[in-house]
């Protein structure tokens, strides 16, 4: 389990669950971009009651996974991570196939709020692929880990607009379903539980993680609290971009096609920082990184909110992304460090939930703000990563790299 050798079971379950992260994120997104205008085919009667429905049902999903996020977290620590993946897989596959066959918006809303319930593999991800890896390897696992879920965000829109142009956009809910069957079988037969996360999360074993418990956890609430302000901080900027775009140019072909430019960039290089940020977790001090992680990302939301041009918004975008990008990476591996060998899963997956919640809130206030003016939006985030900075200098302690604490 230790060893760092190529050949090591760890590192197979590592690459697995990288994998499968990244596809069940591209299988999420590619359904996404497609809602609003489902919702219009399923009888929307109006651009306001599309708008609406729209809204509803994009929360729904993040918003219930992130209530429900500790409860499976809870149950993978009693009867074991894989079977509770296991059971999300196969939920997610059931959600998504019956979207395409529903015929009025609240049958989707009702099957977006099922998939919110009853899926949540992104939430134990971090869990499952932190119990497979040495300790000095898990800042850097997580750094690929979360680079490959947000390449997976950048290819599931690519992805449902060609099976939309090609089939139908009821076809797109059936590719995301295929596409998390094909996750059930990657964990099914290629992910090895180690026996240690077997010992912890026997069944009949209770896993006695509280919040109150997490409360005692050096940085743990810190962390918590980090999270959900830099997910609420980047999910506040997706709805704003294009936005930002059309302000700038006016009406036109070009503006989607930038748009999708500079999203696409921002994207590709919060990728980037997730996977160098993970690797230099080992080498530096945690949490100065994260400092100047958060310090760069205010910084850049702010030069957003002043910028008058198309090449100003991209530059600004791409600078955020490569700075403030591996920001989550970096505040769970310092979680990682002090986290208790007991009751992991439920430990990361409370983490996953305050993640999962600010990008569920966010795009709602975003837009909210717009009536302020878009600058306002970039002053939101340039503000909530400021917050996570004053969080990280008041709540962390300063804590050895990982390589330090595995010698």
């Amino acid at each position: 389990m230790n060893s760092s050798g190529d050949g090591e079971p760890w590192r197979r379950n590592e690459r697995v669950v990288v994998t499968s992260v990244m596809l069940h994120a591209a299988a999420m997104a590619a359904a996404t971009p497609i809602i609003p205008l489902f919702v219009q085919d399923l009888g929307a009667a109006s651009l306001a009651s599309a708008a609406l429905w729209s809204g509803l049902a994009l929360t729904a999903s993040p918003f219930f996974a992130a209530i429900l996020a500790p409860v499976w977290g809870l149950l993978a620590d009693r009867y074991g991570l894989k079977p509770m993946v296991q059971r999300a897989q196969l939920a997610s596959s059931l959600a998504l196939l019956g979207m395409a066959a529903v015929w009025n918006v609240q049958q989707l809303l009702a099957l977006r709020v099922g998939l919110g319930i009853l899926g949540g593999y992104g939430a134990m991800s971090v869990a499952l692929v932190a119990a497979s890896v040495p300790q000095q390897e898990t800042g850097a696992a997580i750094g690929r880990l979360q680079a490959g879920r947000i390449a997976g965000l950048g290819i599931g829109p690519l992805v449902g607009g060609l099976v939309v142009a090609g089939l139908g956009e009821r076809a797109v809910f059936v590719a995301s379903a295929l596409l998390s069957t094909l996750n059930f079988g990657l964990i099914t037969w290629l992910y090895d539980e180690p026996a240690v996360a077997r010992k912890v999360s026997g069944a009949g074993t209770p896993s006695h993680f509280s919040f109150r418990s997490a409360g005692r956890i050096p940085n743990y609430i810190a962390v918590l609290v980090i999270l959900f302000l830099v997910r609420f901080s980047e999910r506040s900027l997706d709805p704003i971009i294009p936005l930002a775009v059309t302000n700038t140019l006016g009406e036109g072909p070009a503006v989607p096609v930038l748009a999708g430019a500079i999203l696409s960039l921002g994207t590709f290089a919060s990728a980037l920082s997730s996977h160098f940020g993970g690797h230099l977790l080992s080498q530096y001090q945690p949490r100065r990184l994260l400092l100047g992680s958060l310090a760069g990302g205010a910084i850049c939301a702010l030069f957003l909110a002043l910028a008058h041009s198309v090449v100003g918004l991209g530059a600004w975008r791409l600078g955020l992304g490569l700075l403030a990008g591996g920001a989550q990476t970096l505040a769970y591996g310092i979680a990682s460090l002090t986290m208790p060998a007991e009751g992991r899963a439920s430990a990361y997956g409370l983490l996953s939930s305050g993640a999962l919640l600010g990008g569920a809130l966010a795009p709602l206030f975003a837009g909210l703000l717009t009536v302020f003016g878009l600058q306002a939006a970039f002053l939101l985030s340039a503000g909530l990563y400021l917050m996570a900075e004053m969080a990280t200098l008041v709540g962390v302690d300063r804590v050895e790299t990982l390589a330090h604490r595995a010698a």
